[in-house]
């Protein structure tokens, strides 16, 4: 049997606290491609109707005039983006955390953005600490 990059216990937090808490939830999920495995099972965690049944966020193409636009991390770890105020926001920085990985919380987000819209931001190498 083959392993993935989350244990249960994790995958099952996660899609409990986004079916929870985050609902609706609408999600951005940017990974480097030497991440693949890692950053497709968490789309796949949060996105399947058997998981957290996040709807994955559409971008307007082109932007609009005085968008601002904001890049994908370059360091190590995982960059949870979410407006400020977006209440669920610290509950979900520590699951992540409590779960092993290296966490920063952003309120850096691309204009205009959803007010529900989770941006998480993996950059390459290991996102464990």
């Amino acid at each position: 049997m083959q392993e993935g990059p989350f244990g249960p216990i994790a995958a099952v937090e996660f899609v409990d606290m986004f079916r929870r808490v985050l609902q609706p939830c609408i999600l951005k999920i940017t990974y480097p491609s030497a991440i693949n495995k890692f950053g497709d099972t968490f789309r796949w965690i949060l996105t399947q109707r058997e998981g957290a049944r996040c709807q994955l966020f559409q971008e307007k193409n082109p932007p609009d005039i005085g968008s601002v636009s904001v890049s994908p991390t370059t360091e190590p770890g995982i960059v949870l983006r979410l407006k400020e105020g977006f209440g669920a926001g610290a509950q979900l920085a520590r699951l992540l955390d409590g779960s092993g990985f290296r966490i920063v919380v952003s309120h850096k987000m691309p204009t205009p953005s959803p007010d529900n819209l989770i941006w998480i931001d993996i950059g390459p190498g290991s996102p464990w600490k």
